[in-house]
């Protein structure tokens, strides 16, 4: 299985609110629900501070706020729709019990999953347009490529591109608090979770 763990940059930052808002109807969502999300975003003000200076106050008309505890659910609504169009290109995917699964989200933090290296390149050529046409920027640097495979594989030198910049290919993952492996088992994170035992308890 291929897994590609994405990671975007300034994700909060760059969310079109207008877009954001056609996302929240478009998803059911209450309009007088809509609305009041509308007013907490109707005037949003800014200014930079460096030290003891502060700068003017802005105004901004794109993004979501960054500490609100609201923001990580409006980021995801705002990206619900990937998994709908990954599965309409009919590219990628694994089947999960009787489900077959596309993407895994959760705010920010996104992977994408499928059962060839013909269907991943494909589904991230899909993925390519779909950031863009959110206006959204994926960190290249910190994106990365995971071949899980029990048996170890000889001579693969596949390359990976997001659009022109090479992706790292990993044998260890940490997504969601959990440490994958490209073995798929869970010797990762249970090193993982021993080390962060010891550091705990000074060694001991």
């Amino acid at each position: 299985m291929y897994a590609l763990f994405i990671d975007f940059k300034a994700a909060f930052d760059k969310v079109d609110r207008v877009k954001m808002f056609e996302c929240m109807r478009e998803r059911g969502i209450s309009e007088w629900l809509v609305r009041k999300v509308e007013e907490i975003y109707a005037r949003t003000r800014n200014k930079v501070k460096v030290g003891e200076k502060e700068g003017e106050w802005f105004e901004t008309t794109k993004g979501v706020r960054q500490g609100c505890p609201l923001s990580p659910l409006l980021f995801t609504i705002y990206v619900a729709d990937v998994d709908e169009m990954l599965k309409k290109a009919q590219a990628g995917g694994v089947v999960v019990g009787r489900e077959k699964v596309w993407s895994l989200a959760f705010a920010d933090d996104m992977v994408i999953v499928a059962k060839s290296e013909r269907e991943m390149k494909e589904m991230m050529r899909n993925l390519e347009k779909y950031v863009r046409k959110k206006k959204l920027e994926v960190n290249v640097e910190k994106t990365k490529m995971m071949v899980f495979s029990k048996r170890k594989r000889k001579n693969e030198e596949s390359e990976w591109k997001w659009e022109e910049s090479k992706i790292e290919r990993v044998s260890e993952f940490k997504y969601l608090g959990y440490t994958f492996n490209e073995r798929a088992t869970v010797r990762a994170q249970v090193r993982e979770e021993r080390e962060c035992g010891e550091a705990s308890s000074g060694g001991e």
